[in-house]
C-alpha cells in the first residue's frame, strides 16, 4: 500500500525468509544478540567524530548502489552529514541517568536518508539492504552490517512522524562505527519542510526535553524528600521504643524495690 498507514508489518520477504524482527535489535556482528542495544566502540567524542568522517564517504557510496538496485532515482538519496556537536551534547545531557554524558550511546554522528515516494519504495530499499549478499552473490559479505531497525510506522511517535531507521556499520570499518540510515516518506518530508524543517524540530523538541529533565529532577527531589521523611519516622519510632523500654525498666525497678522493702518489714515483724 502506498497511501495511509500499512495494515501489518512491512513485507520484506524474498526467496530467503527474514529470520529477524523488523523492529528492534538484530544479531550482533559476532552472531550473538545485542544486549541493551548497540553502542559505539569508544566514549571519546573527538574520536567518534573522526570515525564518523572516515565512514561517511563509504556509506554514501554504498547507499548510492542500494538506491540504484532498488530502482530509485539518484536524487532520492540525501548524502550523509555529521551531526552538529550542540545536538550531540543535548542528547547526552537529557538521556537516562545511567547513560548521561555517554557519547558512545549516540549512534547517528554520520547519517544519511532516502526519500521514498511510497511504502513500495521503502520496502524495495529494505530488501536491497537486508538481502544485499543474497542478491549480489559475488560479494563475500554485505558492505553494511545492520544491528538494529526501528519501524515507527507501527510504533508511531507522538508528533506523528513515521519512518524506518536502520543502525549499522560498514563491514570493512575497523572501528565498526555505528551510523544511521533513514528511509523517509517524501510527502512527510514536504510537510516537515513547510513547518520549518530543522527549526521546527528544535522548537518542538526543546519544550518536551525541558519537561523531561524537570520531571526527572522533581522525581529525584520527591525521592529525597521521601527518604528524609522515612529517616525521620525511623528516628521517631526508635525514640518511642527507647522511651517504652525505659518506662518498663522503671516500673520493673520500682516493683523490685517495693518487694524488697516488704520482705524487710516481714522479717522485722517476725523477729
Amino acid at each position: 500500500k502506498s497511501k495511509g498507514k500499512p495494515s501489518g508489518p512491512l513485507d520484506v520477504s524474498l526467496s530467503v525468509p527474514l529470520s529477524v524482527p523488523l523492529s528492534g535489535p538484530l544479531s550482533g556482528p559476532v552472531g550473538g544478540p545485542v544486549s541493551g542495544g548497540p553502542t559505539q566502540s569508544v566514549n571519546d567524542v573527538v574520536q567518534l567524530y573522526f570515525q564518523a568522517a572516515y565512514c561517511k564517504r563509504k556509506l554514501d557510496r554504498f547507499m548510492a548502489k542500494v538506491v540504484d538496485s532498488a530502482g530509485l532515482a539518484p536524487d532520492q538519496l540525501v548524502p550523509s552529514t555529521l551531526k552538529h556537536p550542540t545536538r550531540v551534547l543535548e542528547k547526552v545531557s537529557i538521556c537516562q541517568k545511567q547513560h548521561r554524558f555517554r557519547y558512545d550511546h549516540v549512534l547517528d554522528y554520520a547519517r544519511c536518508a532516502v526519500c521514498c515516494d511510497g511504502l513500495e519504495q521503502t520496502v524495495a530499499v529494505l530488501k536491497a539492504l537486508i538481502f544485499w549478499k543474497t542478491t549480489n552473490p559475488e560479494a563475500e559479505r554485505s558492505p553494511f552490517e545492520i544491528v538494529s531497525i526501528t519501524d515507527t510506522w507501527h510504533h508511531q511517535r507522538k508528533d506523528g512522524w513515521a519512518d524506518v531507521t536502520l543502525i549499522g556499520f560498514m563491514s570493512n570499518d575497523p572501528h565498526q562505527h555505528k551510523c544511521e540510515v533513514q528511509l523517509r516518506l517524501k510527502r512527510l518530508v514536504t510537510i516537515w519542510q513547510e513547518l520549518g524543517g530543522l527549526l521546527w524540530d528544535e522548537r518542538r523538541r526543546a519544550p518536551a526535553e525541558a519537561l523531561e529533565v524537570a520531571r526527572e529532577r522533581m522525581e529525584a527531589a520527591d525521592l529525597r524528600r521521601g527518604e528524609a521523611v522515612a529517616r525521620g519516622l525511623e528516628r521517631a519510632v526508635e525514640g518511642m521504643m527507647m522511651e517504652a523500654v525505659a518506662s518498663v525498666e522503671k516500673r520493673s525497678g520500682g516493683q523490685s524495690s517495693r518487694r524488697g522493702s516488704r520482705r524487710g518489714s516481714k522479717q522485722e515483724l517476725g523477729e
